[in-house]
């Protein structure tokens, strides 16, 4: 399992799962919610995450463990991210559009005020919260009037 493998075996992650941060006490969440992330997700979360240690310079296990709370819907540090640039206003979404994520076309399949469920039917089902790097990636699959 991808997760057992990262976060330093079945014993840590069985740990890790028992616990209940603040950050997801706060939102009604556990740690349970992680197996719900595909595997494709999982890896791509894991792979953002460990990138984004060595930019930061903080361990690769705590920001896989941040990045894996954040994709069920913690709020850390009351970081808001994919809002949107300054020069451009964040998108609408409405259930139903057909959006791109790391190269794989998606449909919205509901909406929340913290996150949007994404359908593919090589991927699943993945949820994606309004605070993550990945809500800031989406796009709009281009129709072919706007293509």
């Amino acid at each position: 399992m991808i997760l057992s493998r990262e976060l330093g075996g079945h014993q840590k992650l069985h740990k890790l799962m028992a616990e209940i941060p603040t950050a997801l006490r706060q939102a009604g969440l556990t740690r349970d919610c992680w197996l719900d992330v595909s595997p494709v997700r999982l890896e791509d979360i894991i792979l953002t995450a460990k990138a984004k240690s060595v930019e930061t310079n903080k361990s690769a296990w705590t920001c896989i463990i941040r990045a894996l709370d954040e994709e069920i819907g913690a709020v850390i540090n009351n970081e808001v991210s994919g809002a949107g640039s300054p020069n451009r206003p964040p998108h609408v979404w409405r259930v139903g559009d057909r959006v791109l994520l790391a190269r794989y076309e998606y449909t919205i399949e509901a909406l929340t005020e913290t996150y949007l469920d994404l359908y593919d039917k090589e991927n699943g089902t993945i949820k994606v919260t309004r605070n993550s790097d990945d809500y800031g990636r989406l796009k709009p699959v281009p129709t072919e009037a706007s293509a």
